[in-house]
């Protein structure tokens, strides 16, 4: 079953954060993983607090997203995005 990491993320040094992207990207093709979504237009339709940049990642399952997550590839990308933004990440289950 395919999980979805979802990400929030507000930069606060968007300079700094742009050499996430390619070191990231890198990581998550490596665990077999997909961008869904990458930071377009987002609409709050509900709740009170506009969203900031908004990630959709797809892994082939649960265990191979954290896999990622933890894994020694990910670790300075997880670093730097830590260092240059404020996020909140969800792993969540599909269907």
């Amino acid at each position: 079953m395919a999980a979805y990491l979802i990400c929030e993320v507000d930069q606060i040094d968007a300079e700094a954060a742009s050499t996430y992207l390619p070191q990231a990207a890198a990581a998550i093709s490596a665990f077999g993983g997909r961008y869904l979504s990458r930071g377009g237009e987002t609409r709050l339709v509900e709740g009170e607090k506009q969203p900031g940049r908004i990630v959709v990642i797809e892994f082939p399952s649960m265990d191979v997203a954290m896999q990622f997550y933890e894994s020694d590839a990910y670790r300075a990308p997880r670093d730097l995005r830590r260092a240059t933004t404020k996020s909140r990440l969800v792993l969540a289950d599909g269907l």
